[in-house]
């Protein structure tokens, strides 16, 4: 924790709510707790993020994501453009205890 500190790194933001289970659970065994030394966040709001240290996260209709996804793929497999663009993903934070 310490030469994070010494750079003013405050948080972490982790590429999903699985890994920053694991970043709170490996802070846990070094006697650090979040959001005290260290805030964390994640993404994809799953059922776990709201256990033993609530986890604020980055929630997204992930169906809608990949509906849309298989959409854009195979308009350009028969050479057409998609119908949407990624602005309507629409991401919102759910503030939890860990930031």
């Amino acid at each position: 924790m310490g030469q994070w500190a010494a750079r003013s790194v405050t948080g972490i933001c982790a590429f999903n709510d699985e890994t920053a289970i694991a970043v709170l659970a490996g802070m846990h065994e070094h006697h650090l707790t979040a959001p005290a030394d260290l805030a964390v966040i994640g993404a994809d709001d799953i059922p776990t993020a709201r256990l033993n240290i609530p986890l604020t996260t980055i929630c997204f209709d992930l169906h809608e994501v990949v509906r849309r996804r298989t959409e854009a793929i195979l308009a350009s497999l028969v050479g057409s453009k998609p119908r949407t663009t990624p602005a309507w993903i629409n991401p919102q934070v759910i503030q939890r205890s860990s930031t």
